[in-house]
Parts: C-alpha cells; sequence; structure tokens
C-alpha cells in the first residue's frame, strides 16, 4: 500500500490480547467496506505506547477498539490513561469485549468510552463491529451512553488480499 493512500485512511488502533479477534475485526470492515489502517497491540502497555508512538510521528489513531480483559494493563487502565493523555483525550473508543458484565459496561462509559461491544464466543452478526466503528469514525451521532449502547456482534475470517486495508504491530 502507497504511502499516500495510507495517509488518507483512516487509522485504527485493535487491542486485543487474541490474534483470531484482531483478525475476526480486520475481516469485518473489509467485508463491510469500512478500509483503514490498522495497528495491532495484544496488551495495554503496548497500546498506550503505540498511541504515544503514532501521535510523536503525528498521526495519532483516529478510532481505539479496546478489550478489557488485556493483559499486563487492563482495558480500563488503558481507556483512564487515555482520557488523561492530551495526545489522545479525544480519540473515539470503542470497547469491544467479551465481557457482559454490566457494571463493566457502566465502568467504561464513566471512564469516557465511546461505544460497548459484546462479543459472545458464538458471534452472532459481524458487520455490526464494522458499522459501529465507521459511525465513529465519521463522527455521526450515537446512542447516549448508557447500557443501551451494548450489543452483540462477531464472525470470522481473514482479511484478503487487494483490500484497502494495512496491518502494522504496534
Amino acid at each position: 500500500m502507497t504511502a499516500v493512500l495510507e495517509h488518507a485512511l483512516p487509522h485504527i488502533l485493535l487491542v486485543d490480547e487474541s490474534s483470531e479477534d484482531l483478525t475476526l475485526i480486520q475481516q469485518s470492515c473489509a467485508d463491510s467496506g469500512v478500509p483503514a489502517v490498522f495497528h495491532l497491540a495484544q496488551d495495554g502497555a503496548e497500546a498506550l505506547a503505540c498511541v504515544s508512538r503514532l501521535s510523536q510521528q503525528g498521526s495519532p489513531p483516529n478510532l481505539i477498539v479496546l478489550d478489557i480483559l488485556l493483559p499486563v494493563k487492563d482495558g480500563f487502565q488503558v481507556l483512564q490513561e487515555l482520557r488523561r493523555r492530551s495526545d489522545a483525550r479525544d480519540i473515539p473508543v470503542l470497547i469491544l469485549t467479551g465481557s457482559a458484565d454490566m457494571g463493566h459496561v457502566g465502568r467504561s462509559f464513566r471512564m469516557g468510552a465511546d461505544l460497548y461491544l459484546y462479543k459472545p464466543v458464538v458471534y452472532d452478526d459481524k458487520r455490526v463491529i464494522a458499522q459501529r466503528m465507521a459511525e465513529l469514525l465519521s463522527h455521526q451521532p450515537l446512542a447516549a451512553r448508557s447500557s443501551a449502547g451494548v450489543v452483540r456482534s462477531g464472525g470470522g475470517g481473514h482479511p484478503r488480499e487487494g483490500d484497502a486495508s494495512a496491518r502494522r504491530a504496534c
């Protein structure tokens, strides 16, 4: 992918300890026509370092998709630090997690998450992930921050060659 094309695409940081889930999200975007440059992190500390690195390069992520259940630093710790940092406080954060704990939902919104999606073990509809990501990227109005933001989403697959997206480990 050329540098010019990458510059024109949104940069999305995907944070999940599961490489299968990272692939799922990218495939969902490819299948739904949401091209992006994906930066991948598999723990909370790596995610924060990636945001710092991208911000220093002048291209902070346009969106962060964050799991709560992460090694090193959990998603709540990452979200708390992001909302404190001037280089990251305005980046939309979509929580995508296997936790359906309503306490986690409320805590996520109180800490500044923009949306909370539940990824069940048996995925229902992977298009939901890409649709919600596209809404956040386009700054379309979302439902009020409440537990109404909890939806089921999911699917499987692998990004295809020729898709208008790129992947980079952080």
